[in-house]
């Protein structure tokens, strides 16, 4: 098991706005699951809705396995699911995937996602 506690913060119009946030991972390097908490934040006010996240890895073979990452945020923001496939190699690691949500009542679909990696010396 992993976990962490942290803060993402940005200011915007001089307030600072961000996310306080718990996450914790269980499993091994075949499958693992993850789930978090977090409350938004302006200034010195805190919002009442916490969001929270839930995301897993699935092992499909020895280099590919399954992600997904959801985030169910405050009702006034929504809930945003994506998934995709993570293939690995000795240094370098791509994935793709498709992200949706929905805000309000109005379900929004398909964002494409794309991340590479690349581990640099030994």
């Amino acid at each position: 098991m992993q976990a962490a506690l942290g803060t993402l913060a940005v200011v915007s119009d001089d307030d600072l706005v961000g996310i306080a946030y718990g996450v914790a991972t269980v499993g091994n390097a075949d499958r693992t699951l993850t789930t978090g908490v977090g409350v938004f934040y302006t200034g010195d006010d805190v919002e009442n809705e916490p969001a929270a996240i839930l995301g897993g890895e699935l092992r499909v073979g020895r280099r590919v396995k399954l992600i997904t990452e959801n985030y169910f945020l405050p009702s006034a923001i929504g809930v945003a699911l994506s998934g995709g496939v993570r293939l690995i190699g000795d240094r370098f690691t791509a994935e793709a995937g498709v992200a949706a949500w929905q805000d309000a009542g109005n379900p929004e679909c398909c964002l494409p996602l794309l991340n590479v990696s690349y581990t640099f010396g030994r």
